[in-house]
């Protein structure tokens, strides 16, 4: 049933509702928008997102969702996917209807961060675990070279899979790599590096930062370093602030990751203290070693809406330490809001899975250049307390586009999309349209970058990848709401 409010009453709940009952149940799904007729002064409240009525609970066997904020929901359309649930928000905003009146529309989303559950590293093994060597503040772990599993300490990490391929995508599950983010057999990797300064980086889960490296006032830090020793097991430094010659840097040798010995065994760094540099004008660091740290808050400034037909999944790269690849990040699921917070991201065609979405594109070469890009049209996303979007770089790159024209490469329109950002300036008034971004056909079948301007406009950049980008700072009370939809 609809009911009207006046807008004063439309927005009081607009602030996040953070998960945290073990038995946390929305409201009945409503499977769609409600809308207000008349002046931008009237409008409707309870609308619920499509996936609005899944239930939802607290896992109490490990502290990780309780201390992160979390529950997982248990949607059965997505029941191949673990979906973990960070809170709940309402996008109210100005439409205009076809007599040109303004109308407020209104609709609830429940926030989340979403894997597949075949690269959940206790689902990867099925639940087994592997014996433990209690070296102090490290596990030497026997896993065979495998990613293990460690229940409460390796849940945020994600059991990488191989994805490769010239002109599709071929997607491996379970492979020689082991869950480690390469595409090679780790264990000959390992051996390729015996007696070389190296450690292994691993991938998080969307919505998570690595934990094998900081950022101070000087630049990029190891938090840890495994040092190999003549016999191939390997010694463990934490690192503390008084220890004044401690590496820097992301591209000079600087190793990061865990150590796996000759023998297949991963070296664990323990959860245990730590001291991190407090850096101006920064929250305040974590206290506790981890493999990974949420990259969220509880405000939740900035969330990517599903309103498209199909999935919709991003990229991250590994950084610093991993190769120039993509790997499983964000996957937007239709009828949710997403957090959509990794680095470097690159978004792929609707209707790729999350794994096949991250392919690195063989067939997109120009003489020796390389992009890997030619099927991602979109870029970037949210942080905390920042957006970036834009069309995608080297999808726009024009000799590529003619590359890609002459070997017959033309994207349907189906897998298109296209993104509208708004911006909510305070939290009891809705938002207005900033861009739109999208693509249009030619008549050779290139997709060109297209904008149209609402409350913002922005200009064509130039050099060889036109593309629009739209980017900027989120202040206290401000939420940005980027909604993807079909082409």
């Amino acid at each position: 049933m609809k009911s009207r409010y006046n807008l004063a009453l439309l927005l009081l709940s607009t602030i996040v509702a953070a998960c945290g009952s073990d038995s946390d149940s929305s409201g009945p799904g409503g499977g769609g928008d409600t809308t207000g007729n008349g002046t931008p002064g009237g409008g409707t409240s309870g609308g619920s997102g499509p996936s609005q009525g899944a239930p939802s609970h607290v896992p109490t066997d490990c502290p990780n969702a309780t201390r992160d904020g979390y529950s997982i929901l248990d949607d059965k359309a997505y029941d191949t996917y673990q979906i973990r649930k960070v809170g709940d928000v309402k996008f109210a905003r100005y439409e205009k209807g076809a007599d040109g009146q303004e109308t407020v529309v209104s609709e609830d989303y429940q926030v989340i961060t979403a894997l597949p559950k075949r690269y959940v590293v206790s689902e990867a093994h099925q639940g087994k675990t592997f014996p433990m060597d209690d070296r102090g503040d490290y596990w030497a772990v026997d896993s065979n070279y495998a990613i293990p599993n460690i229940p409460c300490v390796t849940d945020d990490l994600v059991y990488a899979p191989i994805v490769k391929g010239h002109s599709e995508p071929t997607v491996t599950v379970n492979g020689q790599n082991k869950g480690w983010p390469i595409q090679e057999d780790i264990s000959a990797e390992v051996a390729k590096y015996q007696g070389q300064k190296k450690m292994w980086v691993y991938t998080t889960w969307p919505g998570y930062r690595y934990g094998y490296w900081f950022r101070d006032d000087v630049g990029i830090r190891p938090t840890w370093l495994f040092t190999a020793n003549a016999g191939g097991d390997a010694s463990f430094e934490l690192f503390n602030p008084s220890k004044a010659n401690w590496p820097e840097g992301a591209y000079n040798g600087v190793t990061f990751g865990l150590h796996i010995d000759p023998t297949g065994k991963v070296y664990v760094p323990k959860p245990q203290p730590i001291t991190f540099p407090q850096r101006k004008d920064q929250p305040a660091p974590p206290a506790d070693l981890r493999l990974a740290y949420k990259d969220w808050d509880s405000d939740l400034r900035c969330v990517v809406i599903n309103k498209s037909s199909a999935i919709i999944a991003s990229t991250r790269t590994i950084w610093p330490g991993g190769s120039e690849a993509y790997y499983p990040a964000e996957s937007f699921l239709p009828g949710y809001a997403v957090i959509g917070q990794d680095s470097d991201r690159y978004w792929g065609l609707k209707g790729r899975e999350t794994d096949a979405a991250s392919w690195w594109a063989g067939d997109d070469c120009v003489g020796n250049r390389c992009s890997g890009q030619s099927r991602m049209p979109f870029r970037n996303g949210c942080s905390i307390d920042g957006f970036d979007f834009g069309q995608g770089d080297g999808f726009n790159w024009l000799e590529l586009k003619d590359h890609m024209a002459e070997i017959g490469v033309k994207i349907p329109p189906e897998q298109m999309y296209r993104i509208q950002i708004y911006k909510q300036d305070k939290p009891d008034q809705p938002a207005r349209m900033m861009v739109e971004l999208y693509y249009e056909q030619d008549a050779q079948g290139k997709w060109q970058p297209k904008m149209k301007p609402g409350t913002n406009t922005y200009e064509l950049t130039k050099g060889d990848n036109p593309r629009y980008i739209v980017n900027g700072h989120i202040y206290a009370g401000q939420r940005i709401f980027a909604v993807l939809l079909d082409q």
